[in-house]
């Protein structure tokens, strides 16, 4: 049983390479922010408004998550193409950048 734990204990520490907590007083927002592998993932909340949201973000630039109003969206930071289930879409990068 004791080698169980370890061996689990070890795995769980390699999984999380990285992981922080913020919080930002005037917003009331919360983020824990995890690095694992090339996976960047930030789990937000705010106490104040009830909120919560998260967004994953991948090495090759790619993203997807769920905004503050439940809506599911991604996006390729590389193309600038972004899209939410709540209609917007965008394309295009800098000044270039247009959305619907």
């Amino acid at each position: 049983m004791k080698k169980l734990f370890i061996a689990v204990a070890l795995i769980l520490v390699n999984a999380t390479a990285y992981a922080e907590y913020t919080y930002d007083e005037q917003s009331g927002n919360a983020y824990n922010t995890f690095q694992n592998g090339n996976t960047t993932s930030v789990y937000g909340n705010n106490s104040r408004t009830g909120s919560n949201w998260n967004i994953n973000e991948n090495s090759n630039g790619t993203y997807y998550g769920t905004d503050a109003n439940g809506h599911a969206f991604s996006g390729n930071n590389n193309t600038g193409q972004y899209n939410n289930t709540d209609g917007r879409y965008c394309y295009g990068t800098g000044s270039m950048r247009t959305c619907n």
